[in-house]
Formats: structure tokens, C-alpha cells, sequence
């Protein structure tokens, strides 16, 4: 509703004061724009709407797996997060003292 508010109003703007003095085709091209692609979203929302099928196959579920392999997985994934909290440390700690000494 809210796109279909916008988009009247772009017209009734380009019809009331056209594109100064551009040719009018500018203006259909303006006005085309936009068209398709609504006309894109809306026809890719049927297009594309049909039910796939998730093939597990593809994938190693946990529940297939031993206990070894879980567990270093888990393990990696711990190291990726503290390597991540290291990262969001600075590198340099800043003081007070330097701060003021550097703005007088």
C-alpha cells in the first residue's frame, strides 16, 4: 500500500511538472522503471514459489556423527569466538593522563 502511495505520487508529480526540458521519453522511461520492477517482485513471488525438498544427504547431521568429531567442532568454534573477543579489544590502552595532556 505504502509503495502504491509512493509511486502515485511520483506520477502525479512528473504529470503536474514535467522533467524541465528533457525529452518525454525520459519521463516514460521514469515511469517504466519502477513498473517492472514490481513487476519483477511480483512475478518472482509465483515463479518461484513451489516447494523444494531439503536432500539431507547433502549435509552431516550431528546426530550421524561420534562424539570426537562434535566435540572439535565445538572446540574450533570456541577458539573462532575468543579470537573474535581479542579482535574487539583495542590495541592500545588509552589514559586519562594522555588524553588531557593531549588536548592542552
Amino acid at each position: 500500500m505504502l509503495l502504491y502511495f509512493i509511486l502515485m505520487s511520483i506520477f502525479k508529480t512528473d504529470l503536474a511538472k514535467p522533467y524541465g526540458a528533457y525529452a518525454g521519453y525520459w519521463q516514460a522511461i521514469g515511469w517504466a522503471i519502477p513498473i517492472i520492477g514490481i513487476l519483477v517482485f511480483i512475478i518472482s513471488i509465483f515463479a518461484f514459489s513451489g516447494e523444494q525438498e531439503l536432500n539431507y544427504t547433502e549435509f552431516e547431521l550431528y546426530d550421524t556423527m561420534d562424539s570426537n568429531k562434535i566435540a572439535a567442532i565445538e572446540a574450533q568454534e570456541a577458539a573462532e569466538l575468543e579470537m573474535v573477543g581479542k579482535e574487539a579489544e583495542p590495541a592500545v590502552e588509552i589514559k586519562k593522563e594522555d588524553v588531557a595532556v593531549a588536548q592542552e
